[in-house]
């Protein structure tokens, strides 16, 4: 899910480069996309190593 926002949101910031208050929300929007993607990788090998299998 958060891959695919990811990617919708790459559209838009090529969609948006002139406009510079869009083009900061589209990079906070990414930036976000990538942290919640770490941490859910992260969330699930701590998962993984706590409970196995």
């Amino acid at each position: 899910m958060l891959l695919l926002a990811a990617l919708s949101m790459d559209r838009f910031f090529t969609l948006v480069l002139r406009n510079t208050e869009q083009t900061k929300k589209a990079i906070d929007f990414i930036r976000n996309v990538i942290i919640g993607l770490t941490a859910y990788a992260l969330m699930f090998a701590f998962l993984n190593f706590i409970v196995p299998g």
